[in-house]
């Protein structure tokens, strides 16, 4: 079985993509609040469909069926904030947590089939870091607005890129010759 290694070029464009998006969104959502629901349901359509390409390219990775699942959940957002009515600030706020809350679960189920492998930690760090994001926004919806939504948006994305472009760079190994180095 090939594992991260083999496949790693995937996982670097991965993280460029997201890196990209993640600047996007920090640049964009904040300079045209009106139309941040707009941006966010483009941005989540694109993140997804990266997201899934990769995933269906690196299925014989550990765990990246979750990867998919992932995919799915943000293409299904984007559409679905597309589609929508316009949400008022509250709902929106508790619709892009629940989207990050859903999306660091299925990073971290995936990190811990990583486990074995030299490559679970970037992923793990990186789920707990969009599940705090996803609190920060819920927390703040008092006081927020659509930059401080779109900067802890575009944080999320912008780690999460940092990470796929770091797992594709540190991939040194097969993933079946890192788990029998383990045991």
């Amino acid at each position: 079985m090939n594992g991260i290694c083999a496949k790693k070029s995937w996982y670097m464009l991965e993280g460029l993509g997201f890196i990209i998006i993640g600047i996007v969104l920090l640049v964009l959502a904040g300079l045209f609040p009106h139309f941040a629901q707009f941006y966010y349901g483009l941005i989540f359509i694109i993140g997804g469909a990266i997201l899934g390409i990769r995933s269906l390219a690196t299925l014989n990775v550990p765990g990246d069926i979750f990867s998919v699942i992932a995919a799915i959940v943000l293409i299904v957002a984007g559409i679905t904030l597309l589609v929508a009515l316009p949400y008022t600030t509250a709902s929106l706020l508790w619709f892009l947590s629940m989207t990050l809350w859903i999306i660091a679960v299925m990073f971290f189920i995936e990190s811990l089939f990583r486990l074995l492998t030299n490559n679970w930690g970037f992923l793990f760090a990186t789920s707990i870091v969009i599940a705090i994001l996803g609190l920060i926004l819920i927390l703040q919806s008092v006081v927020v607005s659509a930059w401080t939504v779109s900067i802890l948006t575009g944080i999320a994305f912008i780690v999460y890129g940092a990470c796929q472009y770091s797992t594709g760079r540190t991939a040194k190994q097969k993933t079946t010759e890192a788990i029998s180095n383990v045991g």
